[in-house]
């Protein structure tokens, strides 16, 4: 059986991605893609958004030719560029073709909601494109709001209605649904937040028996950060998030079932000083025991002193272990903290070596290099490997431009790890590494963008990748690499 992948997906980056053998986190129909895997041809999709200039980038697997998804295809106006799409990208099989379907977030979309001919900002709306024999079907696409038939509460101004996605089987059903977050939605009370679960079918998604999930624990700006794998290691995915209390952030999960999220029976656990806005979120089996373990970062942990922090918590049958801290600081780990290093701003999941432990990934796109007066915050990653007991730091491995092996050089303010993803795009059961460095200058583009492919996480035959070579002309500011697809 091939290895399965993982996958998760938030708001500003994209996170997770963790090998599991045999073991698949979630039941998928006979002949169900994996996520990412949009043509069926066994390899995971590269794909970064450009939100800057409303632009998703999708290469097959991580080689030409490619394909742009635009706000035309999707039929959004052109004219509102203040959504740019590709915010949060997310995948899953919603149809079950064998084929997997691309989510796009768009939390930042105006649309008029009260009928009086004005746009109102930041509603927000997500899109979908289908996968085929021959890749995204660009003309078979949706797209939701609040406002669509069956999805629950109402479109308002500013909720941020699909600020987060995390696509999965939450019901066990073999098809993939999906968790959308709406960070500002205020049904309850003032920066509440919410979290809508679409059902996947034999059409693909739909608003039909929409699930709901309400904030009623205590925390703000609920469904900000979203992922999702089984925690329980009962064979259905379950959905986590991380919210703020106003005090400390809250990682909140729901156990998934036959009739979707059980919003009932919550498992929490708190992290005292980080800070949501801030934060990020991947799941993955880190240890080898067939249930998903979880990491998240604070890169404004302790502000401009410590450089960020992330907290690794493993699965103990459903529930959540004490938190292992890591820093730039922790013995073994390269480098060293310094102010905003922005450590653990990014974060993905995967297994590099096909030991059926995952190896961590995590970037610090504000990093700068010692060893070139030039690089100030050009940004560093972090490849931290698992073992038996979790995430280790023997070994570990630190990534730059300047790295030997890696196309390019390290220069001011290029933010190498504003996003990374650990997929299989090459086929071969091991987790490749992709850097996004999401203000490199691209010709005379000034934070055009771009991304680093490492294969297997070595730097041998490593590409980068930007709009430029899909004929893309409008790389001024487009942020290209911002996100990754998990």
């Amino acid at each position: 059986m091939r290895r399965r992948f993982v996958r998760t997906a938030l708001a500003g980056t994209l996170l997770a991605g963790a090998a599991w053998g045999a073991w698949a986190p979630h039941a998928l129909a006979a002949g169900a893609a994996e996520p990412g895997d949009f043509n069926g041809d066994g390899k995971v999709d590269l794909v970064a958004g450009a939100p800057g200039v409303g632009v998703v980038a999708a290469f097959n697997g991580n080689r030409l030719p490619g394909r742009l998804v635009t706000r035309d295809v999707l039929g959004l106006p052109a004219s509102d560029q203040s959504g740019g799409i590709g915010r949060a990208l997310a995948s899953g099989d919603f149809d079950g073709d064998g084929f997997a379907d691309l989510a796009l977030g768009v939390p930042q979309e105006s649309l008029d909601v009260d009928g009086d001919g004005y746009d109102e900002a930041g509603v927000g709306a997500v899109a979908i494109v289908y996968g085929s024999r021959s890749g995204l079907d660009t003309g078979r696409t949706q797209v939701f709001t609040q406002a669509s038939p069956g999805v629950p509460s109402d479109p308002s101004q500013g909720e941020g209605f699909g600020g987060s996605l995390a696509a999965a089987d939450f019901n066990g059903d073999g098809r993939a649904d999906l968790a959308i977050g709406s960070y500002g939605d205020q049904d309850d009370r003032r920066w509440a937040g919410s979290v809508t679960v679409l059902r996947g079918g034999a059409q693909g998604l739909s608003g039909a028996d929409a699930q709901y999930v309400v904030n009623d624990v205590d925390a703000y700006q609920f469904g900000l950060r979203l992922a999702a794998g089984d925690v329980d290691g009962d064979g259905v995915a379950d959905l986590v998030q991380v919210s703020y209390t106003g005090t400390l952030s809250r990682v909140i999960g729901y156990r998934g079932g036959g009739d979707g999220l059980d919003t009932a029976g919550a498992f929490t656990k708190d992290l005292p000083g980080y800070t949501v806005n801030y934060t990020s979120v991947a799941v993955g089996d880190l240890n080898g025991d067939h249930q998903a373990d979880l990491a998240v970062g604070d890169s404004q942990y302790g502000s401009t002193t410590s450089g960020g922090e992330v907290a690794v918590l493993l699965s103990q049958g459903g529930t959540l272990g004490d938190a292992q801290v890591i820093t730039q600081d922790s013995p073994g780990v390269p480098d060293t903290s310094e102010g905003d290093d922005r450590f653990g701003e990014s974060l993905a999941i995967g297994d590099v070596d096909h030991d059926g432990r995952a190896e961590l990934a995590i970037g610090a796109p504000g990093e700068s290099l010692e060893t070139n007066p030039d690089a100030y915050k050009a940004g560093a990653v972090t490849l931290l490997r698992g073992s038996s007991t979790g995430i280790t730091t023997k070994g570990a491995r630190w990534f730059t431009q300047d790295t030997a092996g890696i196309p390019d050089s390290a220069e001011v303010a290029d933010l190498f790890g504003s996003a990374v993803s650990l997929n299989d795009n090459t086929g071969d059961g091991k987790a490749d590494l992709a850097i996004g460095a999401a203000q490199e200058r691209v010709g005379d583009n000034v934070n055009a963008g771009s991304v680093t492919v490492l294969k297997g996480a070595t730097t041998k035959n490593a590409k980068v990748f930007d709009l430029s070579l899909l004929g893309s002309t409008d790389l001024f500011y487009a942020g290209f690499g911002s996100t990754l697809l998990h």
